[in-house]
């Protein structure tokens, strides 16, 4: 019997998310009693970039690698570009709607207490996760291999609304879960769905069209673009977010960026064609 599409990527995500689990339960369990030294802390980070360096050999030696680079040679530094800028307005769109309005007088003076950010070992660390481990095994799980069934089978919009809801699903901390807590409930921000929607779109409009390779990079600079206004800059960040909380320019400038970013999706898809 043949299994539909849509349930063959369900069964590939349960697989992933139970060896992820897997994986961090067992580097917590080796690791927690190390976790309130500053230094042990950071290597308990890298133990965590340790688990998805394992779970990409894992998923790559189980389902193999042999189209990963296809389409590459196309993406050129124009390409390039546009994946920058698309995951620039995608950034800027989801934090004038759902970051701006609390970017008070008040919030941003508690930033100024904080201080500002050092780049020391943590952060360095962060970054190896959010900027290069992250996209990679993310976008090979959800494009590269289940988001793929759905475009071999060319079935495009299905495969977009899957990968939306399962990029949902797995943002949800089910730690709580894990470990049989009563008091865990299923939450998540409009912000997050927001965020994971347009993520989602724009990764699979560039799987298509550039393969992998685009995909992965849509995610790092997205990531990037995070990274750089939450660690290094992150008091200027939600002061020039204070100036558009409200009024003509926040309609303007969050207006201007979703049809921005819809164009660019179309662009992407469609130029260079032949």
């Amino acid at each position: 019997m043949k299994l539909p599409v849509w349930m063959k990527a369900m069964t590939m995500f349960v697989f992933y998310e139970v060896l992820l689990y897997l994986v961090h339960l067992v580097l917590f369990f080796l690791l927690d009693s190390w976790y309130d030294d500053e230094v042990c802390e950071v290597c308990w980070l890298l133990g965590a970039q340790i688990a998805y360096i394992i779970l990409f050999l894992i998923f790559a030696f189980i389902f193999g690698t042999r189209s990963l680079f296809d389409k590459s040679e196309i993406i050129g530094f124009k390409q390039i570009l546009l994946f920058f800028l698309l995951s620039i307005l995608i950034s800027i769109c989801h934090d004038v709607f759902f970051s701006a309005p609390r970017a008070t007088e008040d919030h941003i003076m508690a930033l100024k207490d904080l201080g500002p950010k050092s780049l020391n070992a943590k952060e360095l660390v962060a970054f190896l996760e959010y900027v290069i481990l992250t996209p990679v095994l993310v976008e090979f799980v959800f494009r590269y291999l289940i988001f793929d069934l759905f475009v071999k089978s060319e079935k495009y919009v299905l495969g977009v609304l899957v990968s939306i809801v399962l990029a949902i699903l797995s943002s949800v901390d089910l730690t709580p879960l894990v470990f049989l807590d009563s008091d865990f409930t299923f939450s998540i921000s409009a912000g997050s769905i927001f965020r994971l929607c347009f993520l989602s779109v724009s990764a699979c409009v560039v799987y298509i069209r550039y393969g992998f390779i685009g995909a992965v990079l849509i995610h790092s600079f997205f990531n990037l673009f995070w990274f750089v206004a939450s660690h290094m800059f992150l008091e200027g960040y939600w002061e020039c977010l204070s100036y558009v909380s409200h009024g003509f320019f926040y309609w303007l400038l969050s207006s201007l960026c979703f049809f921005l970013i819809l164009f660019l999706l179309f662009f992407l898809l469609y130029s260079d064609r032949k």
